[in-house]
């Protein structure tokens, strides 16, 4: 309720369908999300198409310290751009995000939405470090390793 204003009344005896949910999404070719490795996980928890698509993240997928940008949050981004929003709503917050990926960067002049494509387009790999001894804990954050405890089907590592 704090960061969104949302509280348990406004959400009272609302559901979302997963069908529905699937449908809207089955025809798209990518789900772009500004921060994809926090919204990935429940979308694809919620409703198993979103673990059939490729995902984009404006966040992480635009190298906007490159571009003169202060931050990778969407005010940041949005105030370098001269814009600004009531944020920490859905819809809001897409249409924010829309907004900044379809403009032009200020040094590069390519589209932010391209360079997105760019990186996503690129073949990545995951490798889990799994039976690693606890004492490996720090080594491993240390090479950028994430702790996964298993519960989303993924290996515990």
């Amino acid at each position: 309720t704090k960061l969104t204003g949302i509280t348990d009344e406004m959400v009272a005896g609302k559901v979302i369908d997963p069908a529905e949910v699937a449908a809207f999404a089955a025809p798209a070719a990518i789900v772009i999300a500004h921060n994809a490795a926090f919204d990935r996980k429940f979308a694809e928890r919620f409703c198993s198409i979103f673990s059939t698509k490729p995902w984009g993240c404006s966040m992480s997928q635009v190298d906007w310290a490159g571009e003169g940008f202060e931050g990778t949050k969407l005010g940041y981004l949005l105030a370098g751009f001269g814009l600004f929003h009531d944020g920490h709503r859905a819809t809001d917050d897409c249409h924010a995000a829309i907004e900044i990926l379809a403009r032009p960067l200020p040094k590069s002049g390519v589209p932010a939405m391209g360079k997105l494509l760019e990186k996503a387009r690129e073949a990545t790999c995951r490798v889990w470090a799994e039976n690693s001894p606890f004492d490996f804990k720090d080594v491993l954050k240390a090479r950028g390793y994430r702790w996964s405890d298993g519960s989303d089907g993924r290996p515990r590592a």
